[in-house]
Order: C-alpha cells, then sequence, then structure tokens
C-alpha cells in the first residue's frame, strides 16, 4: 500500500510532461464580475522551447453567452506589457457547448497563442478581466491558464 501512495504523485505528474504551468482560480459564487481581475505569475525557464498558452474556463449552463471576451495583459519580466483583446467561442451555431461536459458542469480549454517564443526566463504574469456587457457574469465557475510547451 505504502508502494501505491509513493507511485501516484509520480503517474500524475508524469502524465502531463507537456505542462509547464497551470492553475486555476475559482469565481466567487459562480460569478466572475467585471472589477475582477485574475492574476497568474508563471515562471518560464526554459525559453529555447515553443510554448503554447491556453484559457481555462469551467462554467455551468446558466452561463446565457455562446462566447466570452477577455481582456488580456502579459508583464515580461523587463516590464513591458503587452495587451490584447481576445474572444473565446465556447458553443457551435447549434448552442452545444465545445468544451467537455460533466454533472452540469463545461470545462474548457481554449488555445489563444500558438509556438510562443518567450523572450527571456523570469515570472511572466498574465492578467484577465472579462470585457462583457454584463457586470457580473453568471455561471463562471473557474479561470484558468495553462503553459505547455509546443510540439
Amino acid at each position: 500500500m505504502k508502494f501505491a501512495l509513493l507511485f501516484l504523485p509520480f503517474v500524475l505528474f508524469s502524465c502531463d510532461s507537456k505542462r509547464v504551468y497551470e492553475l486555476n482560480t475559482p469565481m466567487n459564487e459562480g460569478v466572475w464580475d467585471v472589477k475582477k481581475t485574475v492574476s497568474f505569475a508563471a515562471e518560464i525557464t526554459e525559453i529555447a522551447t515553443l510554448k503554447n498558452l491556453y484559457f481555462n474556463l469551467r462554467n455551468d449552463q446558466t452561463y446565457k453567452y455562446s462566447n466570452l471576451y477577455v481582456l488580456s495583459e502579459l508583464t515580461l519580466p523587463n516590464g513591458k506589457i503587452e495587451k490584447d483583446t481576445l474572444e473565446f467561442i465556447l458553443c457551435d451555431q447549434s448552442g452545444k457547448w465545445l468544451g467537455n461536459t460533466s454533472g452540469g458542469l463545461v470545462t474548457h480549454q481554449i488555445l489563444f497563442q500558438r509556438k510562443v517564443q518567450f523572450p527571456e526566463p523570469g515570472i511572466y504574469n498574465f492578467n484577465f478581466s472579462q470585457v462583457m456587457r454584463d457586470d457580473k457574469l453568471s455561471g463562471i465557475k473557474e479561470v484558468g491558464l495553462r503553459v505547455e510547451n509546443a510540439e
């Protein structure tokens, strides 16, 4: 039994060898307020390998839109700031969720930058804020960031 418990963490972490960073932040009471900026500090040490960036989102069935607009702000280790407005499509034209649905929750992992070359090692600060028409977006359970080595 002790062997199995010691072996389990190794199996869990070795199955996702491409992951460099991943963190999801829960939204208070399932609402993403327009005033709430979600921040992630990803340490990038290996800059020779290109990276893919994913926006993680978990929503429930009460989310009433088929898309999500997000303001993305990236602060590089040298202090330079890059801003962009991103649109994430969450449903197809028939209204079917594009993410994985389980038990009333929908999990999306949306590629938003492919094969990024980070210019220097260090801490990269990612900030996301919702810029939809509603100040309070109901049905948003978690927002996250994943950085992985590109193939």
